[in-house]
Order: C-alpha cells, then structure tokens, then sequence
C-alpha cells in the first residue's frame, strides 16, 4: 500500500554544516516502483528546530520543549530526471528540518523530510537528555579509507575538555582537547 503515486527523497549533501557557509539538499522523486518521476512541482519549508529546557518542579525532571521557525519556504519542480537541489545558508547554528510536500493525480498528499545540523561559534541550545551521552552527528554514513570525517560534537558546555577516542574494539588513538559546544571534530579514516 502506497500513500500516493511517487516519493520525495531528500538528503543533505553534507550532514553537517557551518553558519555562513554554503549547503545544499538534493531530493528526488520516484514512483512506487522506483523509477523517476520526472517534473514534479512540491513545495518546501526549511524550519531551525531549538530546543529549550523548563525546569521541573523539585524533584521532577528537566522536560525540552521543541522552538520550531521557519527560515524559508517557496515552490520547486523537479526534472526531467527527477531530481532537484535546494541550496540556502544557514545563518545560526542548530538543528534544520526540511520538509518537502507534493500532491500526485488523485490528490493524495506525498511528504519527505530531511535534517542537517549546523555547527556556530555562538552558543547552540541542543537537546540533552540527562543519561550523561553526547549524540555525535557525522557528515555523512559511511566512509572509505583515505577520507576525513567531520563529526559534530552537540555539547550542553559552551567550553569543556574532553577526552576524545577512536576505537574499534580497541583504543587506537586519544588525546585531550578543548571543544566549544558545537565543535566539529576531523578524524582521519584508516
């Protein structure tokens, strides 16, 4: 059973970005069978997603209450090969969530979504949960030997210093480093 005619994919070129720098999402469209669907209009909202803590009553817990606001919004149609890109520049570090809508010939609603986090010398309000864990966010899934990845470190501290470790079933490599709270980290893929 399918929601409608086609899908939207979307997914940005890099999952992390800089304030002030170029990104970009590439989307594309497919039918149900997976072949493109070419040309086809939807409509698109980029929205900065904060989070921002409420303290609880004494002994409660702290709860994060999800900001959401819209940053840009407008109307693209895809190609012939179905594909699109939807560059902006972030201009406050933080977590963007693209949602993309289309409507296909019954009038059915298609929707896609993508995220990507944005790193800032300014101070970011993340979301934490109090189990003493860090979401790391790389740039992207997988890599091959040779490449860098960029991994975006989400700290609740705006400096801290942290122990930073690579391992694979065993420590292959440490050191102890100052990192801001959203600092991205460059770690060579062997």
């Amino acid at each position: 059973i399918h929601r409608g005619l086609f899908y939207i994919g979307a997914q940005p070129e890099s999952w992390i970005a800089t304030t002030g720098k170029a990104a970009s999402f590439r989307i594309q469209t497919v039918d149900t069978s997976g072949q493109v669907a070419p040309n086809t209009p939807l409509t698109y909202t980029l929205k900065r997603v904060e989070w921002v803590s409420k303290a609880a009553a004494a002994g409660g817990k702290t709860t994060w209450v999800e900001t959401i606001s819209e940053v840009m919004s407008g109307a693209l149609t895809t190609g012939g090969d179905g594909s699109a890109s939807l560059p902006f520049t972030p201009a406050r570090g933080g977590s963007y969530r693209l949602d993309l809508q289309g409507s296909d010939s019954r009038s059915n609603r298609v929707l896609g979504q993508a995220w990507v986090y944005v790193s800032d010398v300014s101070y970011v309000n993340w979301r934490f949960d109090n189990n003493d864990r860090l979401d790391l966010k790389a740039d992207k899934k997988r890599y091959k030997p040779g490449e860098i990845a960029r991994i975006l470190v989400p700290s609740p501290y705006r400096d801290a210093t942290a122990l930073v470790t690579i391992e694979r079933g065993r420590i292959i490599s440490r050191k102890v480093m100052q990192v801001g709270n959203s600092s991205v980290l460059e770690v060579p893929v062997d």
